[in-house]
Parts: C-alpha cells; sequence; structure tokens
C-alpha cells in the first residue's frame, strides 16, 4: 500500500513539474511595454478642449496630468473620470480611450465656475507638482 502512495506522489510531482509547450502555430499576446513614457500635452488648457482626435487626452494622460481620479467610471468603451477639488469639480468623459467631454462646475452653489486652468492647477496642486 505504501508502494502505491508512494508512486502515485512521485507521479504526481512528475506532472506538476512538466510544462507544455504551446501549440504549433499559436500565436502568444503582445507583452506592454514596462516603462512606457507618459507624454503629456504642452497646454493643458487646450487639451481640455481637444475632443476625439488623435492627440486628444486619454484617461492615462489625464491622471498623470491631474493625479488620480476621486471617480473612476468605467463601462465598456467609455470612462468617467471625476476630481473633486477644493473649488471645482472636474469631470472627463472619454470614448475608446480619448477625450469626448469636459465639464467644470463649481464645489459650492452660487459660486462662480472657476475656469479650466484654475481647476488644473489646483488639481496639480494637490498631486503635489506643477
Amino acid at each position: 500500500m505504501k508502494t502505491i502512495l508512494l508512486i502515485a506522489a512521485l507521479a504526481l510531482a512528475g506532472c506538476a513539474a512538466t510544462r507544455t509547450s504551446p501549440a504549433a502555430g499559436a500565436v502568444s499576446p503582445p507583452v506592454a511595454p514596462r516603462s512606457a513614457a507618459i507624454v503629456l500635452p504642452t497646454d493643458p488648457v487646450a487639451a481640455l478642449s481637444r475632443f476625439a482626435q488623435a492627440d486628444s487626452l486619454t484617461p492615462l494622460q489625464a491622471s498623470a496630468l491631474l493625479g488620480p481620479p476621486d471617480i473612476d467610471r468605467r463601462d465598456g468603451i467609455g470612462a468617467l473620470l471625476t476630481w473633486r477639488l477644493q473649488s471645482c469639480a472636474l469631470v472627463l468623459g472619454f470614448a475608446n480611450d480619448r477625450l469626448v467631454s469636459t465639464d467644470i462646475a463649481a464645489r459650492q452653489q452660487g459660486a462662480a465656475t472657476p475656469t479650466a486652468a484654475q481647476c488644473i492647477t489646483e488639481a496639480q496642486a494637490r498631486r503635489g507638482g506643477a
């Protein structure tokens, strides 16, 4: 009985150590570069008004520019990223990984709506950079 258990254990150990090679013609998925540089826009205010173009802001660029969003909602090919700052709320809408809408609102009722530049400056100050 001990001999059968020993043979079974060795067989299982051998199976666990066996590696299978991919099937002939199988294509492995592409590997993303580990340190792909994020190119930030030189004019962030202008970037918030350039919609659905090849050079429009991406969610990754927006997070690098403004810091992590307070709300990150993604559904299918769309995303809404929201930053709740001291004086403004900034909501960026994305489709197919490109900016399609920008909404800036005052955080306090009756207060004047800050400009995009003011909101961007506040977000960058909160994340610790300019």
